[in-house]
């Protein structure tokens, strides 16, 4: 059911629980009271406030995932990161992008579209628009589909448009989107959507020279 290293064999450890034999099933059981007390012991972390607690909550599962098996705990919000100051270790934010991006075992299960905004709001809340976990949460993006990428680009105008934080943020997402085929027009009609409300205006424009002839024509005051 276990290895040494703490990985649960699921198949097997069902099977045992199944089993008509009590020495399995016993052996079980003690297997999932284990993970109970795990997972408990981890969401305590994460329900700490403390840094320390969540920092090292966050290594647990966003790096140790294959050796947790059924650990279960419910996706930690952005606003986590608050127990860090203003400006948390770059680091951790990272960890917990990763962590929301990728975990598989949250419950309740969250929605594609409340993992891709707390990632957002962890970007330019908490990362100040760090192009690396831009560029993280981007990649995620352009494996995922064009209204994905929309989707998230819509968010993110709206997350204190005005801040330099968001601007570095939206700079950095809108840079790697326009590399992939499946993101590209999606973020060109986001673009023609800031052109229209006046916002980003500063990353349109940096944008352009990246653009065909025919993306530009999108990036006009409609009368």
């Amino acid at each position: 059911m276990s290895s040494d290293n703490g990985v649960v064999d699921v198949p097997s450890l069902v099977a045992d629980l199944n089993s008509a034999e009590p020495a399995r099933v016993a052996a079980a059981e003690k297997i999932l009271e284990e993970v109970k007390q795990r997972c408990a012991a981890v969401q305590a972390d994460l329900d700490s406030e403390v840094p320390e607690r969540i920092a090292a909550a966050f290594k647990t599962l966003s790096h140790g995932t294959a050796r947790l098996g059924l650990l279960q705990v419910s996706m930690p919000p952005p606003d986590i990161l608050g127990a860090f100051g203003e400006e948390p270790p770059l680091e951790v934010v990272s960890d917990y992008v990763y962590l929301v991006g990728s975990y598989s075992m949250f419950v309740p299960d969250p929605s594609a579209t409340a993992r891709r905004e707390a990632m957002i709001v962890a970007l330019v809340h908490y990362g100040r628009g760090d192009r690396q976990i831009a560029h993280d949460i981007a990649i995620r993006l352009r494996t995922d589909s064009a209204f994905a990428a929309a989707q998230a680009l819509a968010f993110a105008s709206g997350e204190d448009p005005d801040s330099p934080n968001a601007q570095r943020a939206v700079m950095a997402l809108v840079d790697n989107l326009l590399d992939s085929a499946v993101t590209r027009d999606a973020t060109v009609t986001e673009m023609g959507r800031w052109v229209q409300y006046g916002r980003f205006l500063e990353v349109v424009d940096a944008m352009r020279p990246r653009l065909e002839p025919s993306e530009l024509a999108r990036l006009v005051v409609e009368d």
